[in-house]
């Protein structure tokens, strides 16, 4: 689903910014996390420096699986740790 808002052009960098600030900061990580991981396979660029200000300011890193280990790779821009292997369905 974000894979085709993202193909589309129909996902602005700026209005995910402004609806992510009601959301908590871990929310905001993962879906930069998220984001920034499918843009490669869909040939798409998007800005996500508006999003990146706003997810700042966690000093734990935050699992990608929340329910998941609290172990893996750790992602240092969106301070992710990618503790699942996601799997786009494209």
């Amino acid at each position: 689903m974000i894979a085709e808002l993202l193909e589309g052009s129909r996902l602005s960098s700026a209005s995910l910014a402004e609806v992510g600030a009601f959301y908590p900061v871990a929310i905001r990580q993962r879906t930069g996390w998220l984001i920034e991981s499918l843009l490669p396979g869909i040939d798409a660029e998007f800005d996500l420096t508006a999003l990146e200000q706003s997810a700042n300011g966690r000093a734990e890193p935050t699992p990608l699986a929340a329910a998941g280990r609290r172990a893996g790779p750790l992602d240092e821009r969106w301070n992710v740790l990618v503790n699942i292997q996601v799997e786009p369905d494209l």
